[in-house]
């Protein structure tokens, strides 16, 4: 198809994107030297080990093209984007590629996988007891009945688990105070 590549308006040069809005893909539509056609546009958008997140075509716009990304992306992770114009089937040339960085997690349960950087004034678990959220801290448990609880979709047999902790302190001398951190128990209460 003779049509010129789109031009990748936004996001471009690697710029980290603001959370709580939607990533959206900006492009100038692609020209064609003969007759004005309605052209789609194929959108494709990799994560940082190259694989494919989104491959889809829309309908181009007037004068520009814009895709809003429907896939959940890893916070703060690069990913690369190009588009191209196709016209029943027949495709035009690819654009370079250009790069964003996806905007800061808010945190996910998702699987038997958790995120919760309790940082930014909230939580993806379940408070129990008074909690206060300390801006770019985190979360302080106010009581000793003071917990989040987090109850993962689906089951996790083997893995990991970290967090960050400061203020422990021991409070009897019975009891180990990272027991009050971190605790993990088959099924439901």
């Amino acid at each position: 198809m003779k049509a010129s590549a789109p031009t990748l308006r936004s996001p471009i040069n690697g710029v980290q994107l603001s959370a709580n809005e939607p990533v959206q893909l900006l492009i100038g539509n692609s020209t064609t030297p003969f007759a004005v056609v309605a052209l789609s546009y194929r959108f494709e958008l990799v994560d940082a080990a190259g694989a494919v997140v989104e491959n889809v075509v829309v309908e181009g716009g007037s004068g520009n093209t814009v895709y809003t990304v429907t896939t959940a992306l890893d916070g703060e992770q690069t990913y690369q984007w190009r588009a191209r114009a196709e016209y029943q089937g027949v495709a035009g040339p690819w654009s370079g590629r250009q790069a964003f960085v996806s905007p800061v997690s808010e945190g996910y349960l998702r699987g038997n996988e958790l995120y919760d950087p309790l940082n930014n004034g909230k939580t993806v678990g379940t408070i129990h007891g008074p909690v206060t959220f300390i801006p770019g801290v985190g979360a302080r448990l106010d009581s000793d009945s003071s917990y989040i609880e987090y109850a993962l979709p689906e089951t996790l047999v083997a893995g990991e688990y970290s967090a960050l902790v400061s203020g422990l302190a021991v409070i009897s001398r019975n009891e180990d105070p990272k027991w009050r951190v971190l605790t993990m128990r088959e099924g439901y209460a």
